[in-house]
């Protein structure tokens, strides 16, 4: 554009106005299950806000690696200029669920992880169909007992979940 006056002749400044955008955030994740850490590799700024389970902090690398915790871990990575987007991840981490004897005859024994005192239990056969679903108490020492002989012989699919722990395991009744 060009500004001019009409009482001075040849007067004339002109300017050329280049509106631009910054860079589009850019998010890619690996997670090393074995650790519980999660690589993020970031670009689009030279500053980022990285915000776990409601947690912000600062970084300025654009290789940052981060510890995730039991249960469910909620990641939301953004610069302060919120034009450039906003990353947004759910990732859960399971505690380990252990089970024998597989294939089991009458009693099935499953080492529940982490420390909460319950969890949801459903059984589903091979069909999909739901046979049982109940609430448990885990004792102490992490192992719940199951008595599997009212099951006919087949395959079954047993789910454990609770805040720390969501597995489903294939269990063959004997």
């Amino acid at each position: 554009f060009c500004i001019s006056l009409e009482n001075y002749p040849g007067y004339e400044y002109c300017y050329t106005v280049v509106i631009g955008e910054p860079e589009k955030l850019e998010v890619i994740t690996n997670m090393i299950e074995d650790k519980k850490m999660l690589d993020l590799k970031i670009s689009g700024s030279t500053e980022y806000f990285i915000e776990l389970n409601g947690v912000a902090s600062k970084y300025s690398a654009s290789n940052t690696s981060i510890q995730l915790k039991s249960g469910l871990n909620k990641i939301r990575v953004y610069t302060d200029q919120s034009c450039q987007g906003l990353f947004e991840e759910e990732i859960f981490i399971s505690q380990e669920l252990r089970y024998f004897p597989n294939p089991v005859r009458d009693v099935l024994n499953l080492y529940i992880g982490g420390d909460e005192s319950s969890a949801e239990l459903s059984i589903r056969g091979i069909n999909g169909k739901t046979l049982t679903q109940r609430s448990i108490d885990i004792p102490a020492k992490r192992v719940f007992t199951m008595n599997m002989s009212q099951y006919p012989r087949g395959i079954y699919f047993l789910t454990i979940r609770n805040s720390v722990t969501r597995k489903t395991i294939k269990v063959i009744k004997r």
